[in-house]
C-alpha cells in the first residue's frame, strides 16, 4: 500500500484502506474530530521508503499494530541496513504516535490528538485551540481535567507512574536485546554460517524494531500504556528465543502469533506442546473432585 506524499488525505485514505473501506475522501467523508488527528498523523508515524523509487509508503496494509507493520515490511522485503555486529537485516520505526494513539483509550473514547495537545482556550471574546504544541502536562487544567475530575497532582502522578513503568521495563528489553546481539557475535566468532544464525537474526530484527518502535513514539509508553507492554514484553521473549535458538534449543510450543514464520532452529525433537489454559484448568478441576 504506497501513498505518495503526506498529506492528511493521504493518512486517511492508507488508515481506512487497512480497516476495508476503500476509495476514501477525507474531504467529504471524515469528521472533524476524525481531521484533528488526521492531520497530526501527516508526520506523525512510521513510513519505509519502497525500492526502486524510494516511495513514502505506509505500512498499514495489514493493520496499524506493530505485528501488522512488521508483517509488511517482510513480505516486501524492507531492509534499511545490516547490524554490524549481528548481521541482522534491520528495518526502522519512525516516531508512530499515530500508530500507537489508535491502539489506546483516549482514541477508543473519541478523544482527538488535538484535544490534549492544544486544548481549547480563551482569547478575548474568542474560543481557539491552543497554538503552543507540547505537553498536555504543562497545561492539565485544560488537557485532562475538562474530562477527567481529579486534582492536577493525582493526574500527573499517574501519568508519572506509567512511564515509570515503561521505562522500566523497556530497560529490560534492552538488555535482552544487548544479550542476543552479544550472542550472535559470539557464534560469528566461532565461524557460525548464515544458516546457523538465520533464525537468531530474524527474532532480532523483529524484536529490535519493537522496542524502537514504542521508543521512538515519544509519549513514554502513555498514549497506550497497555499495548506499550505487550509490546516490550514481547521484544523480551523474542529476544530470549533468539538466544535459544543460537544453542539449538527446541522451538516453543506457542509462538507468539507475531513469529511464527521464524526458521526452526537446529537441535533436539520439539518438546509436546503444552496444554491450552482450558484443559489445564479442566484437569486441576477434575483432580480437585478426586480428593
Amino acid at each position: 500500500m504506497a501513498f505518495a506524499g503526506r498529506s492528511a488525505h493521504a493518512v486517511a485514505r492508507a488508515l481506512k484502506a487497512s480497516q476495508g473501506i476503500q476509495n476514501y475522501d477525507v474531504n467529504t467523508m471524515a469528521t472533524r474530530q476524525e481531521m484533528r488527528s488526521y492531520v497530526c498523523g501527516q508526520c506523525h508515524v512510521t513510513y519505509y521508503f519502497q525500492p526502486p523509487n524510494k516511495r513514502l509508503t505506509f505500512p498499514w496494509a495489514k493493520g496499524l499494530r506493530v505485528e501488522d507493520i512488521i508483517a509488511v515490511e517482510d513480505e516486501q522485503k524492507i531492509k534499511e541496513w545490516d547490524h554490524p555486529d549481528s548481521g541482522a537485516g534491520l528495518i526502522k520505526a519512525r516516531h508512530p504516535e499515530f500508530e500507537m494513539w489508535n491502539q489506546g483509550v483516549h482514541a477508543r473514547s473519541g478523544v482527538a490528538c488535538a484535544d490534549c495537545h492544544m486544548p481549547y482556550m480563551r482569547q478575548g471574546g474568542l474560543k481557539i485551540s491552543d497554538h503552543q504544541i507540547n505537553s498536555p502536562l504543562l497545561k492539565i487544567n485544560r488537557s485532562c481535567q475538562t474530562c477527567h475530575h481529579f486534582p492536577e497532582e493525582e493526574l500527573k502522578a499517574r501519568v508519572e507512574d506509567i512511564q515509570d513503568r515503561f521505562f522500566n521495563l523497556r530497560n529490560t528489553a534492552l538488555d535482552a536485546l544487548v544479550d542476543l546481539i552479544e550472542d550472535i557475535k559470539a557464534e560469528k566468532a566461532k565461524g557460525a554460517t548464515d544458516a546457523q544464525l538465520a533464525a537468531a537474526r530474524t527474532y532480532q530484527r523483529k524484536g529490535q524494531f519493537m522496542i524502537d518502535f514504542v521508543m521512538s513514539e515519544n509519549s513514554m509508553g502513555f498514549h497506550a500504556p497497555q499495548e506499550a507492554t505487550r509490546i516490550l514484553g514481547d521484544a523480551i521473549n523474542q529476544c530470549r528465543l533468539g538466544q535459544l535458538s543460537l544453542h539449538g534449543a527446541p522451538a516453543p510450543s506457542h509462538n507468539p502469533p507475531n513469529i511464527e514464520n521464524v526458521p526452526p532452529s537446529p537441535g533436539p525433537a520439539a518438546s509436546p506442546a503444552k496444554q491450552t489454559m482450558k484443559q489445564e484448568k479442566s484437569a486441576t478441576v477434575a483432580q480437585l473432585h478426586q480428593h
